[in-house]
């Protein structure tokens, strides 16, 4: 569902507010490190090795994994952006704007 708002609001805006869009990755994480807690202390059947929701070490791979993933999310954007300006700025070049 944040793909398809991201996809909207990459066609209908001219940038791509980072710091908006930062909150979607984040929230998404944390829902689903949410409910893979509880269905794997809930079944006592892990879904990742390594979470296995006993010890600290798992917090700890949750906020990296939402952290490289928020980090890519970004990078996503700032591309798409930076191909959207290059992209209006050939037009303006040509004469097209």
């Amino acid at each position: 569902m944040a793909g398809l708002f991201l996809w909207i609001d990459f066609i209908l805006s001219y940038y791509i507010s980072v710091k908006t869009n930062i909150v979607y990755p984040l929230v998404f994480g944390i829902i689903y490190g949410i409910f893979n807690c509880i269905y794997v202390l809930k079944t006592d059947t892990l879904i990742y090795p390594i979470l296995t929701w006993v010890d600290v070490m798992t917090y700890v791979y949750i906020v990296i994994i939402i952290a490289l993933f928020a980090l890519v999310h970004l990078k996503l954007l700032q591309k798409i952006n930076s191909i959207k300006q290059g992209y209006l700025i050939s037009e303006s070049y040509n004469g097209l704007e």
